[in-house]
């Protein structure tokens, strides 16, 4: 009798290729989304109106937070800078503190250029 044999191969490498491949996919998909819309809503701050207003506060919040990373342990801190301010159109007095179209946080020399505050004062 006669036997062929085939010598089974393993899916382990291809398998975990195309795992790899398709999470990349999707986390590419992720960052583009978000850029998108990043992209949208700064676009749409183009054609807001300006008008003249009144600065109320300005400082640069400080948030710090423990991370562990490979076994160690490091404190990352983020600089945010909070301008309140209010404005009037038509008679109506407005305030807030929205100075970009997201969410704002990163060094500490960049949120005091938008805050227009030396951080040695």
């Amino acid at each position: 009798m006669l036997h062929i044999g085939f010598k089974k191969r393993s899916a382990g490498p291809v398998a975990g290729a195309l795992i790899l491949g398709t999470a990349f996919v999707i986390l590419g998909a992720f960052m583009i989304t978000v850029g998108v819309n990043n992209y949208r809503d700064g676009k749409a701050t183009d054609s807001w109106p300006a008008t003249n207003g009144l600065v109320l506060s300005c400082v640069v919040k400080e948030d710090s937070r423990t991370v562990r990373d490979n076994g160690r342990t490091r404190t990352e801190t983020t600089y945010e800078p909070i301008v309140r301010y209010e404005y009037t159109v038509d008679g109506t007095v407005y305030s807030g503190d929205d100075i970009t179209a997201g969410g704002y946080g990163g060094g500490l020399d960049r949120a005091y250029r938008v805050t227009g505050r030396s951080q040695w004062a």
